[in-house]
């Protein structure tokens, strides 16, 4: 099992609501793509106690935080990913990094790529980072989980349309709405959207030449 960041701030027994439902009893990597929610030191200990994490992958910048952060008996490994890293991940699951920045805004983007399919794991929202993407290997994304909430000036359309995923998971956003515009953006490439808020988890199984999206709906609180 492999989790990709641990939530925003008070999301953690959240979180681990959703592993129990999977029935995740150990945790081989945990993937941090930046630390715009201020890494919680104790949900990190935590976790790794609980789930055995053997392994945390992160940028060059994290790395060095967070060896001040961990303070259990079994400290797992900690890797620098950089921008160009291709490592396979699990027996079919290749990941390589797109980009990573250290400004404001942005973290380390990468897909995952399993036989035919492509998952973009997009955290940066600058036009630097986009300027990069552009450049890459990344036409005809399978699954695109959105950065930034798609809030305002989030995505251009040049890079949606370049992207051209079938799929965009959308989180729900804090302050702010989701940006119209990308959503017009994104229905322009005919991508499926499904929004955290509205659909609930989305959970996604593949098989090596197709893949089936299940939803689970949040319940209703009386």
């Amino acid at each position: 099992n492999i989790l990709v960041n641990t939530g925003g701030k008070e999301t953690d027994a959240e979180l681990e609501g959703w592993l129990n439902l999977y029935d995740v009893k150990e945790i081989s990597k945990l993937i941090l793509t930046s630390n715009e929610h201020e890494l919680s030191d104790k949900l990190i200990n935590r976790l790794i106690t609980k789930f055995s994490i053997k392994e945390i992958i992160t940028t060059r910048e994290i790395s060095a935080q967070l060896s001040k952060k961990l303070n259990v008996t079994n400290k797992p490994a900690v890797i620098s990913w950089e921008q160009g890293t291709k490592e396979k991940i699990l027996p079919e699951v290749t990941a390589v990094v797109q980009f990573v920045g250290n400004e404001p805004n942005e973290g380390m983007d990468f897909t995952l790529n399993f036989f035919n399919h492509r998952i973009f794991l997009m955290t940066s929202f600058t036009q630097r980072a986009e300027e990069t993407l552009l450049k890459k290997n990344l036409e005809n994304i399978n699954v695109f989980k959105i950065p930034n909430y798609a809030a305002e000036d989030s995505l251009s359309e040049k890079l949606i349309q370049y992207l051209n995923p079938q799929i965009s998971i959308l989180f729900p956003p804090e302050a702010e709405q989701h940006d119209p515009d990308i959503l017009i953006d994104l229905h322009e490439t005919w991508s499926e959207i499904y929004s955290t808020k509205k659909h609930g988890t989305v959970t996604i199984k593949f098989t090596d030449s197709n893949y089936e999206v299940i939803t689970i709906p949040i319940e209703e609180v009386e």
